[in-house]
């Protein structure tokens, strides 16, 4: 606890220097959670579509912690128990419990990531692991080479999941277990042997970084969070290995001068003591997060020139609650997901993943002067191709059978316009079968289809870049996208369209973002065009939209 607290007052000095109000704010709930043990469940639902990209969120790496704190308030009560009345089956009863867990875990990886990743019920088999070691290892008698069979295959697996394990594997889900069971496997390999891999892992260096672990654990995420924040795209090499370095050097400066003086005996002798200088530490991180939280994170701290670009983030779809992300018990029952227009009877259709959302200003301002009714089904993460089977999951098919159910109840509808961040999906999902059948499914139903080019994508995120510009200048170019880089991205969807040989028409809201030359502009009178890195704000799909002015002229002749 006080190297931790000796981190969190480091982390929010830096926050105030560094992080925009929103975020400070944000670092400041987060520290409310922590205080009270609950930050997984915090990120957990921070985890969202549309929230602040894992890797600047400076307390993060607590989560963990949390799911430990609350896995320890938990276990003494079931042991006491299990001690109790089933004492001859604890060891059973442990692995029951963890089987359980492991087969929530391999569920909600698959159905709800998020849950998986940052909840203790589908993370409760690895502790329950240590357990099962601590109840049963006594027991487990194994022959020499068998410890070093067992050791050797341990580690093999730890090593193995370091180096091949990438962020597009699913996690933690069945995956996890190469790494927990070659962790056990170590353990119980060397409780009663002197095998290699013991004597390997004994090499000083290695005693030294265990020694220093848990100091190292907390200091280096806060490091990386803030180098990410301040600087778009991937960390320079160089940077990344000083960091770590830096991350050692403060590791080795906490364990040595404020986490080895409280363990040693006699520093604080009595049991009550220990709590209530816990209770004072958890007692500070709270008042100060609800302090940042209050205070909305000093926007005083930077101009108004900077608030006004950093601001961007919130400058959103306002009709994304009537459309978007329904659920397909909303979807079903609402009459019609109406955007514009008063007229019951909608001659429009748009259909989009969350980038037809972020467009979506701008075309309810195109449907209000032509006088055209628009409805909208959107849905993050989902492209419109509702005349397909999904490759992804059942619900995912469920909500395409409610889109088509939609569009055949609704005769009045003459066109449909579809918008999505096309190059981001796979040839599984994407291909001239899947688009070729939705456009000839909704021509069937007599509309005429609109499909929309994907905008440019920044190399960071609009509003936080050009806002901490004002304080650190830097070269838009460094994350603005030229017309070349953003042909090279669409290349694919253009070869697509072109096997397809549709009569589809196409729009490109793009031109107007390389009006002023070869790179995009990303922001215009001091407000950013984007509200993240690649969604369009309400302000910039306004100010797009004039690019799709004449096809909606031709709509509204029909």
């Amino acid at each position: 606890l006080p190297a931790m607290l000796v981190v969190v007052i480091i982390t929010v000095v830096l926050g105030y220097i560094i992080l925009l109000p929103h975020d400070f704010r944000e670092l400041g709930q987060s520290l409310v959670a922590h205080s009270l043990a609950l930050s997984n469940f915090y990120f957990w639902r921070e985890s969202g579509y549309f929230d602040g990209p894992s890797e600047i969120k400076p307390l993060l790496h607590t989560w963990s912690l949390a799911v430990e704190e609350q896995f320890y308030l938990l276990m003494p009560g079931l042991l006491v128990i299990l001690h109790r009345w089933f004492r001859k089956q604890l060891s059973k009863i442990l692995g029951i419990f963890a089987v359980m867990s492991l087969a929530w875990c391999i569920h909600s990886t698959n159905t709800s990531p998020s849950t998986a990743f940052y909840l203790l019920p589908a993370r409760a088999w690895e502790l329950l692991l240590g357990a099962l070691i601590a109840t049963s290892g006594p027991i487990i008698r194994l022959k020499r080479w068998q410890s070093e069979v067992v050791s050797l295959l341990g580690l093999a697996s730890v090593f193995l999941s370091i180096v091949l394990y990438r962020s597009v594997i699913p996690f933690p889900g069945a995956y996890a277990l190469i790494p927990c069971v070659g962790t056990a496997a170590m353990i119980v390999g060397n409780a009663h042997h002197d095998t290699l891999v013991r004597r390997l892992l004994s090499i000083p260096v290695f005693v030294g970084v265990g020694l220093i672990s848990y100091s190292l654990y907390l200091w280096h995420w806060p490091l990386f969070a803030f180098a990410n924040y301040l600087l778009p795209g991937s960390l320079p090499l160089g940077l990344a290995l000083g960091l770590v370095t830096l991350s050692l050097s403060l590791a080795y400066l906490s364990w040595r001068f404020v986490e080895t003086p409280f363990r040693r005996q006699g520093l604080i002798r009595e049991r009550g003591v220990v709590f209530v200088v816990g209770g004072i530490a958890m007692t500070i991180m709270l008042v100060a997060g609800i302090g940042l939280h209050q205070l909305n994170g000093l926007r005083g701290r930077f101009s108004s020139e900077a608030l006004q670009l950093a601001d961007g983030r919130t400058d959103r779809n306002p009709y994304r609650n009537q459309h978007h992300d329904l659920s397909l018990t909303r979807l079903r029952n609402l009459e019609k997901p109406l955007v514009s227009g008063a007229n019951a009877q909608p001659n429009v259709i748009i259909l989009g993943d969350s980038h037809g959302d972020a467009l979506m200003p701008g075309i309810v301002r195109l449907c209000e002067t032509h006088q055209l009714t628009a409805m909208a089904i959107t849905r993050s993460a989902t492209l419109p191709l509702c005349f397909t089977t999904s490759p992804k999951n059942a619900g995912e098919q469920a909500f395409y059978d409610v889109v088509i159910n939609r569009l055949q109840a609704t005769p009045s509808l003459k066109h449909a316009i579809l918008v999505a961040r096309w190059t981001e999906y796979s040839a599984e999902w994407l291909n001239e079968l899947s688009l070729g059948k939705t456009i000839q499914g909704l021509e069937k139903l007599g509309l005429k289809v609109w499909l929309v080019r994907q905008v440019p994508e920044p190399a960071s995120d609009v509003p936080r870049f050009y806002a901490l510009s004002q304080r650190w200048p830097m070269a838009e170019t460094r994350i603005a996208p030229s017309k070349q880089d953003h042909a090279a991205r669409r290349r694919s969807m253009d070869d697509l369209l072109s096997a397809i040989g549709s009569t589809v028409s196409t729009l490109d809201p793009a031109s107007a973002l390389f009006q002023k030359g070869p790179v995009a502009t990303l922001q215009h009178d001091g407000r950013p065009l984007y509200f993240d890195g690649n969604h369009l704000s309400r302000f910039g799909a306004i100010l797009v939209s004039s690019t799709m002015a004449s096809a909606f002229e031709i709509m509204a002749q029909d």
